[in-house]
């Protein structure tokens, strides 16, 4: 199934949502620990990003989140995870010894994420020096609400193409029956690897809907500079475009109302 469902991911033109279904966009990268950072605060790097991301907070190994501590307050035991966010709080970055992440929880369009991506981690390389990127991911995060798109009398094989859905058939005569649904496969492609899962979900406004998380990534990987690793994310772009455009009916795509990108 999995080579038959690669085939099936034709090119698309590329075309932007009046109604954006993504929820989260997320670029990672991975090295090894950073020891300064397990008993230090990262001041230089806040305030290399400080215009950006004014919003400053520490989670602890607890998941608590706390406010900036003073100078003077000692180190949370365990390992840390330091915070920066946007004023409106649609862009965060996660700073942990061995994880550098941006998320963006208002994605409108790519050029943007990548110039935010791309500047904040050039700060991050100057900064802490890591010898070595052994990871990079970028992943995709969309959800498809069928009420509010007006889609509650849509089953699955309305909004998900039939690649994705014919293996269930095995199970049932009519798929638009199976739930909960879940299908999740892991494919190599030429820049690296991709995970695919699609599942049915119910929103914590208790509406009916279809997740599809596309994940891309390299590793293990060798990057020693930023510009391989924006390089790495345009190519991973492309493709997670590819993935949504080619996991959803026509109908759906039309009703998400795409728009040329120029536009």
């Amino acid at each position: 199934m999995d080579k038959a469902l690669l085939k099936s991911f034709a090119a698309r033109p590329r075309v932007i949502y009046s109604k954006n279904p993504l929820v989260q966009v997320i670029a990672a990268i991975r090295f090894p620990v950073l020891f300064p950072l397990m008993q230090e605060y990262p001041s230089e790097f806040q305030r290399s990003i400080g215009d950006k991301f004014p919003m400053s907070g520490i989670a602890s190994p607890l998941g608590m989140i706390l406010q900036v501590p003073e100078p003077s307050v000692s180190p949370l035991p365990g390992t840390r995870q330091f915070i920066f966010q946007s004023a409106d709080q649609a862009w965060t970055i996660n700073l942990d010894p061995q994880v550098f992440a941006l998320t963006c929880s208002r994605y409108t369009r790519w050029e943007e994420f990548s110039r935010l991506f791309s500047e904040s981690l050039d700060r991050f390389l100057e900064v802490f020096k890591p010898a070595l990127i052994t990871r990079f991911g970028l992943r995709y995060v969309d959800v498809i609400d069928k009420k509010k798109l007006g889609l509650e009398n849509k089953g699955l094989s309305e909004l998900l193409r039939p690649e994705l859905l014919n293996s269930f058939l095995f199970f049932t005569e009519d798929v638009d029956k199976l739930n909960p649904f879940q299908f999740s496969t892991e494919l190599g492609i030429d820049s690296g690897s991709v995970r695919i899962v699609v599942s049915t979900i119910i929103g914590p406004d208790k509406h009916e809907g279809v997740l599809i998380d596309t994940d891309c990534y390299v590793e293990p990987a060798e990057f020693r500079t930023a510009a391989e690793i924006v390089d790495r994310a345009e190519r991973f772009h492309a493709y997670s475009s590819v993935v949504f455009r080619n996991c959803i009916t026509e109908l759906l795509h039309e009703t998400l109302q795409p728009q040329p990108v120029d536009s």
